[in-house]
């Protein structure tokens, strides 16, 4: 018998905890008060502030952190025989106790990442499910790469999570006092980056 794995949706892991983030990453939240919009939990999150205000991407305190973050994707698409991908938005999150986020996936990007900037092993857990959870799954007697319904990530501080943009997540809420800190970026290919820009021109 030969079985292969077709549209698999692979989920990359790297290691690093030399980013010294939650100081800064709290004056931030300081200085920038957001309110989201549209979402039924809400921790803070970077993402909804008006790029004229404060843009997490051109941040320079951070550039370090997202030419690893590239330095990691590029990994993932020589693995997976992706083309060359570049951050096209950045942003970072404060989760305090209660807070939690609701199943999501990242519109109009290929590869997502998410990084634990702080965050401890009995944190709350990053959760995925494919991007089409099937109305009538199949039980499954032993579960392995071809049958899984979910998976989940302990916030392990200095942890990131590669996965195409597609997939489904959350975050458990969090029944913890210290600070939980995680960092997201989208990326998509560089051939859609220049399409967009020639589009930006003419329209």
């Amino acid at each position: 018998m030969e079985i292969n794995a077709y549209f698999s949706s692979p989920i990359a892991c790297f290691h690093n905890e030399n980013f010294d983030l939650m100081d800064y990453c709290l004056e931030i939240k300081e200085k920038y008060p957001i309110v989201q919009k549209g979402w039924i939990h809400t921790p803070y999150n970077t993402f909804w502030s008006p790029k004229s205000k404060y843009d997490t991407l051109k941040d320079p305190y951070f550039f370090e952190l997202t030419k690893w973050v590239q330095e990691c994707v590029n990994e993932v698409n020589e693995e997976c025989g992706y083309e060359d991908m570049f951050p096209n938005d950045m942003w970072f999150n404060v989760y305090g106790r209660g807070d939690s986020q609701e199943f999501h996936k990242h519109e109009l990007s290929h590869l997502s990442c998410i990084y634990i900037a702080e965050g401890q092993e009995d944190d709350s857990k990053i959760y995925f499910i494919p991007p089409n959870p099937p109305m009538f799954p199949i039980p499954v007697k032993i579960p392995h790469e071809w049958n899984y319904e979910r998976v989940c990530y302990p916030s392990n501080r200095g942890r990131l999570i590669v996965f195409k943009s597609d997939i489904l997540h959350m975050v458990e809420r969090k029944v913890t006092d210290t600070p939980r800190i995680t960092f997201s970026w989208n990326f998509v290919c560089k051939q859609t980056i220049e399409t967009q820009r020639y589009l930006d021109k003419i329209l």
